[in-house]
């Protein structure tokens, strides 16, 4: 491959980002003049015509594009639907490059009656040959010419070994590194021009992740020890046995055959793809145990051996025909080797959502892996319950840490000025109810015209995690904005903006779905509406959801109440920040952000910046919602 090649590439993308950019520019600038109800067939028109031009111009290309697309192609929580829909068929659908076609131009080749530049396009029989050192007879009996799959730095052919052995043969696509080196340059430049362009939507923690880890995809001998080490993890030949049996993995792996930096060989294993809903139908799958399977065998690779494949997209999957049904893991190319101190990061995240110093690659991947995850109920249409399925793992991690209770005053409560006598007792209380085992971690500040009275903290961080809280400890906004909202829906009582006897319905039109016609402000803050488990479903399911505030918000609008309001006061869990957020919103006809500005910074002499929950900087790379409240 030359370079005039690689300029003929990078080009192409470049204009596609610009070309791209223009079309939604020129649509957000034409929609001011379209009616409302044309507008959302506008944007999904203009969704399905750039999606296209992407997945044409990443077939075209394939190399590095093609992994991030079928990356993006299971993100159907961060892509308008035509993406995913659109990107699906990059999962493993490439057009396979013809072996008799370059077996037949390597022999013209080879007796010299062709084409200058031809030792550029080697042959995979060449490539196979000059790797093992054989010729294709001495180490096969039969190789089936149409590959059998074909992905973004290599294709797969069946073949059978001379000792009667059947396997799959992985051969590198030639100038396949030349090519995924250049285009990870490429990819960070529209990453730092998109940022640039459209600050919100931050990408540089991904591309960063894969330039420093794309390379090693390329020497499949890291492949085939990847591979064994983590067969060797889950038990899959030994069918080892874990000592806790929710750790127990039911998953089938090749075993590895032979390898070099651009061949690998392996056991041939039967099976359908993951994504062919229909064979597995027919088969009689239960496709919920699959995925539920699959998620058991990534918390196992992620929180107990801390070694993972960070690449788990549905075309890296089977299914095995035969019962009982099992699901076999590919592709082992693109791992990564957590650090003890990094495990036991990510399971103190994902169980007691705890302080991060930073949002490092690793988390990144991490969160990755979880996305993916959530992608394949999504592409398979099951329910599965992540979180009840990756608990006993993170918690496995964590089986060492040790959580204490108060040993002195010092310790339990954080050693800071006393502000005001009432601070000073409440530091007493705060102590005592730390002995009787009532208190975890604890944070309290209170503003008086404007003035601090009380800034106390005490306790620790969570089950899981025995550092002190601190005064400056971040905690999820989840709790911290109950009091927030409510305070907020006061307020707005006090100004006469809402009264307690309205019904909610008549602030939030679309809160008169499902029964919850006759709820009452007042039901809402006294906890009697009836909906405490509005959101409780999300924990479970896909906790990233709740990084959503407009998402959260239509999900309470639509869901049913559990009992008739004001009958059994039962504490609103989840639902009560965006309870309350809903209404002061509809109310107000402003942003939750501005109303928070209004009555509470304002008036407190708040300087600066005031977050209530997760910075930006931390959060954007999660998701580009809203999932803080943040002000200046």
């Amino acid at each position: 491959m030359g370079w005039g090649s690689i300029y003929v590439r990078r080009m192409k993308v470049f204009s596609l980002a610009i070309l791209i950019y223009l079309d939604y520019k020129s649509l957000k600038h034409r929609q001011k003049w379209t009616s409302d109800s044309e507008k959302a067939a506008l944007w999904e028109k203009a969704h399905e015509r750039n999606a296209n031009r992407i997945v044409k111009l990443i077939i075209e290309l394939e190399g590095m594009w093609v992994k991030m697309g079928q990356y993006f192609s299971v993100r159907a929580d961060g892509l308008p639907g035509a993406y995913p829909r659109l990107l699906k068929q990059l999962q493993d659908s490439l057009p396979p490059r013809c072996l008799k076609e370059v077996c037949i131009l390597q022999q013209m080749w080879q007796h010299r009656l062709g084409w200058a530049g031809l030792t550029e396009a080697l042959s995979v029989c060449r490539t196979i040959q000059k790797e093992l050192g054989k010729s294709m007879d001495d180490l096969f009996t039969t190789f089936v010419e149409a590959p059998i799959a074909t992905a973004s730095i290599a294709q797969v052919h069946r073949a059978t070994l001379r000792d009667g052995q059947e396997v799959v043969v992985k051969v590198q696509h030639e100038g396949i590194k030349t090519i995924i080196l250049e285009d990870l340059k490429d990819a960070k430049s529209v990453v730092e021009w998109i940022v640039w362009a459209e600050p919100k939507y931050n990408f540089h923690p991904v591309i960063d992740e894969w330039c420093k880890e794309a390379p090693k995809e390329l020497d499949f001998n890291k492949e085939a020890e990847n591979t064994r080490k983590v067969s060797k993890n889950l038990g899959c030949k030994d069918n080892r046995i874990d000592k806790n049996p929710e750790h127990r993995v039911k998953v089938l792996m090749p075993e590895v055959i032979q390898s070099t930096e651009r061949v690998l060989i392996l056991e041939y294993m039967d099976g359908v793809r993951l994504n062919d809903s229909r064979s597995l139908d027919s088969l009689g799958v239960n496709k919920k145990n699959i995925v539920e399977e699959i998620t058991r065998a990534y918390a196992h690779q992620i929180f107990l051996d801390g070694f993972f494949n960070a690449d788990p997209h549905p075309g890296n999957f089977l299914v095995t025909k035969s019962r009982p049904h099992l699901p076999i893991l590919l592709d082992f190319g693109f791992t990564k080797l957590l650090s003890s101190s990094m495990k036991h990061t990510v399971a103190k995240m994902f169980l007691a959502s705890a302080e991060l110093d930073a949002l490092s690659g690793d988390i990144v991947l991490f969160l990755r892996v979880l996305n993916l995850l959530a992608g394949l109920s999504t592409a398979l249409n099951v329910s599965v319950s992540y979180y009840r399925i990756i608990r006993p793992f993170a918690e496995s991690a964590l089986e060492c840490d040790t959580n204490e209770g108060p040993k002195d005053n010092a310790e339990w409560v954080c050693d800071s000025p006393v502000n005001s006598e009432v601070e000073a007792k409440l530091r007493a209380l705060l102590v005592q109810l730390g002995y009787a085992d009532k208190i975890l971690g604890i944070q309290v500040c209170a503003y008086k015209d404007g003035n601090v009275i009380i800034d106390t903290a005490a306790g620790v961080l969570g089950n899981y995690d025995p550092s002190p809280v601190q005064p400056d400890t971040l905690f999820p906004v989840f709790s911290v904005t109950k009091g927030v909202t409510a305070g907020i829906l006061h307020w707005l009582v006090d100004k006469g903006k809402v009264k307690l006897e309205e019904k909610v319905a008549n602030i939030w039109p679309e809160f008169s779905s499902n029964r919850k016609d006759l709820i009452k402000v007042h039901h809402v803050l006294n906890h009697t509406s009836g909906l405490q488990n509005a959101l409780s479903s999300l924990v479970q399911d896909n906790p990233m959801v709740l990084c959503d505030w407009e998402e959260c918000l239509k999900r309470v609008a639509m869901v049913a109440p559990e009992s008739e309001p004001g009958q059994q006061q039962l504490y609103h869990y989840l639902s009560y920040g965006w309870l309350c957020g809903g209404i002061i919103q509809h109310a107000s006809k402003r942003k939750f952000q501005d109303i928070l500005e209004e009555a509470m910074v304002h008036p407190l002499n708040v300087e600066g910046e005031l977050y209530i929950g997760i910075p930006q900087g931390m959060i954007q790379p999660i998701s580009n919602s809203n999932a803080m409240l943040h002000t200046h």
